[in-house]
């Protein structure tokens, strides 16, 4: 829930520009093929993934078994120094099912796909699958890193991907590199349906600390109808005489509009890859939620003899300045001054069992979500300054 909340207000990530260097003679474009492993010794090998150092060494891995998914396969890594006449070494085993539990502390049954890559200050990248229970829709990911050119790795660091039990990632493809760091590797779901998902990724300064998060892309328009199906279902469903969906409105009654268009722009944007809350909007948002809900719980609950709820029945100074807030909105164009409209437009209609313009506005669970939003927002920025200052202590005079 947490990782979900913290990447409402991210900006989208953009690419690194590649610029290759013009060749330095006028000869033909020149292709060559060869074995890295004449005589593997193996039933199947599978999924390989190439990438170049910065000295032009190349580095390969792949997995492979006596079958695909079988226990017995491990993740294979060889190299290749820079140089027309040199060879491939003898393939390593870097990762199996055993160093795999060993390193991630839990059960691993099998191994599978994985990528290598290298960043800008050439350290190699290797994201593989593990798999617990099951096939590959029981699959999960996994990252190690190697400062020294692939000799020596760091402990395997489980990539928490999907709220549920975290299986059904896989990878096949080499990333993209990002602007200011990291990168966007094309990863995909397996599971009751099959999607494609990004997976951005990258290493704080100074520490090797693997943060990252994921993006289904456009076109997971099944989960969306999915979900929809879903809730029709929940809105039917009997349980003691009563609709599922009004046991759950009797937890809370009215889920304001700000909530609902949190969470309709979040659903919207994984099913077709536009974002209608922007980052100002997000925070505009939070900032107003937390405020809202500060104002109005504590005293509603008896802390002080002053209930700011009596001011929402009937036309009052809550009346007043939200138009006001919703005004200043509109002209600095911010969009959740727009879902501010929408609750005056859905208060006026009475769309919300409530007749309380505060119910239209928040809800228990838009401040705390506004809460959390801020905290990770106030994190991220403290962080971010520790970082800048710690690198301009390291940096000589």
């Amino acid at each position: 829930m947490w990782r979900w909340l913290s990447t409402l207000d991210q900006e989208p990530v953009t690419f690194a520009v590649y610029s290759p260097s013009a060749p330095a003679d006028n000869d033909p474009p020149h292709m060559a093929g060869e074995f890295i492993s004449h005589d593997p010794g193996l039933g199947m090998v599978h999924v390989g993934s190439i990438c170049e150092m910065a000295d032009g060494s190349l580095v390969a891995c792949w997995y492979g078994g006596t079958r695909e998914g079988a226990r017995d396969a491990v993740i294979y890594l060889a190299m290749r120094a820079s140089g027309e006449a040199m060879s491939w070494s003898k393939p390593r085993v870097i990762v199996d099912r055993q160093s795999a539990s060993r390193e991630l502390h839990r059960f691993v049954k099998k191994v599978g796909n994985s990528v290598i890559f290298a960043d800008s200050e050439d350290r190699l990248w290797l994201i593989y699958v593990t798999i617990t229970v099951g096939g590959w829709s029981g699959s999960s990911l996994n990252a190690k890193i190697s400062h020294d050119g692939g000799t020596t790795w760091t402990a395997s660091q489980r990539l928490t991907l999907s709220p549920f039990l975290n299986v059904s990632e896989l990878v096949r493809n080499n990333p993209l590199p990002l602007r200011g760091g990291g990168f966007l590797i094309p990863i995909y779901h397996e599971c009751l349906g099959k999607f494609p998902e990004t997976l951005w990724i990258r290493t704080g300064q100074g520490d090797q600390r693997i943060t990252f998060r994921k993006i289904r892309m456009a076109g997971g328009w099944r989960t969306t109808l999915g979900l929809g199906f879903l809730s029709a279902l929940i809105g039917v469903i009997p349980l003691g005489g009563l609709p599922l969906a009004r046991w759950l409105i009797s937890i809370n009654a009215n889920f304001s509009i700000s909530l609902t268009a949190l969470v309709f722009g979040k659903v919207w944007e994984n099913a077709s890859g536009i974002r209608l809350l922007d980052r100002k909007a997000i925070l505009s948002s939070s900032i107003f939620g937390l405020t809202a809900g500060l104002a109005l719980y504590p005293m509603a609950l008896g802390l002080g003899s002053l209930d700011p709820y009596e001011f929402g029945w009937s036309f009052s100074w809550l009346f007043v300045l939200l138009m006001v807030i919703t005004a200043i909105l509109l002209f600095t164009k911010n969009r959740f001054g727009i879902v501010l409209v929408a609750c005056i437009l859905g208060y006026d209609l009475q769309l919300l069992e409530s007749p309380n313009l505060w119910d239209y506005l928040v809800d228990p669970f838009f401040a705390l979500i506004s809460g959390v939003i801020l905290g990770g927002w106030l994190i991220r920025g403290a962080r971010s300054m520790r970082s800048h200052g710690h690198s301009e202590c390291r940096t000589p005079s």
